[in-house]
C-alpha cells in the first residue's frame, strides 16, 4: 500500500472536500479522485460517501480506516527519524567493556554526559572486565570500544589513544607515622610494609613499583597482594601497611593521598577500538572522547 496514497486519504478525511485536500496537497482534484478509487479498489471497500458533490462524509469503514491510516503513518515517521538517527550515530546501541578505574577517568567521563545529554536515543551497554580480556573482546568484534590500562601499541586491526595519564600516589594510614611528613619520598617506603593489589590489571603496576623502588635503593616489602581494591584499602589501617595506587582508585575516608616529591610516574588509560568497526555510534563517541 503506497504511503503517499494514504497521506491523500487522511487529508481528504481530515477536511472532506475534495476540492480543498487538493488543494492543500497541492495535486489537481481529478488526481487526488484517481488515487482515493485505486486505494478503495485495494481494500476492497468504500471508504467516502460521495452522495454531496460538494462536501463528502466518511463511510464507517472510513472512520475505521482513518485512525490505523493514522497510525501507521506515525510509525513510518517514526522509522524513517530512527533510521536516520542510527546512520548519524544519534541512536542505537554502543557496547563498551572498561576497568573499573575507567569510572574515574575525567576524559571518559565527561563523554558518557555528553552522548546522555544530546543523543537520548543512544543505549550504552557498559560493562568491567582486566585489560586482557577488554582487548581481546574488540578484537574479535565482540565489543565496540574498550577502556584498559595500557600503552598504545602498533597492531594493523587495531586503534588506540590515551585519554589520560593515571599518575601514582600513595595511599597511608592517617594515624600511620608517615602521614606527618610534609614532604614524602620513594625511600619513605624503604622500611615499610606493602600491601599490594593482585590482578592482571595491576601487574603494570607492580612492575613500575619494582622498578621504582629499585631505582631508589630498596627492594619493596609487599607483605600481603589482594585482588579487591575495596577489601586492600580497607585493610591498610587496621594493619597499619601503606601502599601505592593510581589516584583513578577509590578513595578511603581513613586514608591520605600523597604524591612523591622524586616520582612523578604513571600509568595510561588507553581507549582501544578495532579498526574496522565503522558504527556511526562509535565515531559519534570516540569524536566527543578524544576531542
Amino acid at each position: 500500500m503506497d504511503q503517499k496514497r494514504l497521506q491523500y486519504f487522511i487529508t481528504l478525511a481530515e477536511m472532506l472536500h475534495f476540492g480543498a485536500a487538493a488543494e492543500e496537497l497541492g495535486i489537481a482534484q481529478s488526481a487526488l479522485s484517481r488515487q482515493i478509487n485505486v486505494l478503495e479498489s485495494e481494500l476492497g471497500c468504500q471508504l467516502f460517501d460521495r452522495s454531496n458533490r460538494w462536501n463528502v462524509s466518511l463511510t464507517a469503514a472510513g472512520i475505521s480506516f482513518f485512525s490505523e491510516a493514522q497510525r501507521v503513518l506515525t510509525q513510518l515517521d517514526n522509522a524513517k527519524r530512527l533510521a536516520l538517527s542510527v546512520a548519524r550515530g544519534e541512536a542505537g546501541t554502543l557496547l563498551i567493556d572498561v576497568i573499573p578505574a575507567a569510572v574515574n577517568a575525567t576524559g571518559f567521563i565527561k563523554a558518557l554526559r555528553e552522548m546522555q545529554i544530546f543523543y537520548k536515543q543512544l543505549h550504552l551497554n557498559i560493562k568491567t572486565a582486566n585489560s586482557k580480556i577488554i582487548y581481546e573482546k574488540v578484537r574479535d568484534r565482540e565489543t565496540d570500544l574498550g577502556i584498559v590500562r595500557m600503552k598504545p601499541e602498533e597492531a594493523e586491526d587495531m586503534r588506540m589513544v590515551v585519554l589520560e595519564n593515571d599518575y601514582l600516589l600513595a595511599a597511608i594510614p592517617k594515624k600511620h607515622p608517615l602521614a606527618e611528613k610534609e614532604h614524602l619520598f620513594l625511600s619513605d617506603f624503604r622500611n615499610e610494609r606493602i600491601i599490594f593489589q593482585e590482578s592482571q590489571d595491576a601487574t603494570p603496576l607492580r612492575t613500575m613499583l619494582d622498578m621504582l623502588c629499585r631505582n631508589a635503593g630498596f627492594k619493596p616489602n609487599v607483605i600481603m597482594e589482594i585482588e579487591n581494591i575495596t577489601v586492600l584499602l580497607h585493610l591498610l589501617p587496621v594493619l597499619n601497611c601503606v601502599t601505592i595506587v593510581p589516584q583513578s582508585f577509590p578513595r578511603q575516608a581513613d586514608l591520605i593521598y600523597r604524591s612523591f616529591e622524586d616520582c612523578n610516574a604513571h600509568l595510561p588509560i588507553t581507549a582501544v577500538w578495532h579498526a574496522e568497526n565503522n558504527s556511526p555510534t562509535l565515531k559519534k563517541f570516540l569524536h566527543i572522547l578524544t576531542k
